[in-house]
């Protein structure tokens, strides 16, 4: 996503900052600095035990006098989250089904805030696309083996026929690569 906010020409920096309980974060607005946040970090900052408060997510675009940025809680975070992606009860036990928000969950909250702050930043039609698809789910299995299912997260799954487009692109001259 950063690449694709970069190639737009507009967006000349993205980044993610992670806020972690013991730091100092505070966030206002003045009529000097506009819209603001100061981040001071706490002595067990670097300790990757400390557990996450939030994370801010900003960008500066080309021409710009200061940086957008936005500020997301860690229950902001898991509001966003994906259903399939949160601890789930079956005939087993209780488990947490085995996906980055599982293995790498700090990774996670960050892109979740940058998608978050990106949707403030100019747009090219691949960015908007990407961010799209990325709040998309591939359900699994497929019902046939051409089949591939995107569900999002309270709405009707949209069905692909990947033969479809295969036929509709053959016809109209486009090869596959």
């Amino acid at each position: 996503l950063i690449k694709l906010a970069y190639n737009t020409g507009l967006v000349i920096a993205a980044d993610t900052e992670i806020v972690r309980v013991g730091d100092r974060f505070q966030r206002g607005m003045n009529s000097e600095r506009g819209k603001f946040f100061d981040l001071e970090y706490g002595a067990e900052h670097e300790n990757l035990e400390q557990p996450l408060m939030g994370v801010i997510g900003t960008f500066w675009a080309r021409g710009a006098h200061r940086p957008v940025w936005r500020y997301l809680t860690i229950d902001e975070i898991e509001r966003r989250r994906p259903d399939h992606t949160k601890e789930q009860t079956n005939s087993r036990g209780t488990y947490v089904p085995n996906t980055p928000w599982k293995t790498d969950y700090v990774a996670m909250c960050e892109k979740t805030a940058l998608i978050n702050v990106l949707k403030f930043a100019p747009q090219s039609p691949h960015l908007s696309l990407a961010m799209n698809i990325d709040d998309q789910v591939l359900l699994s299995p497929p019902e046939t083996p051409n089949e591939v299912r995107l569900h999002r997260d309270g709405e009707k799954p949209e069905i692909i026929d990947l033969e479809k487009q295969q036929r509709e692109a053959a016809a109209a001259g486009v090869e596959e690569a």
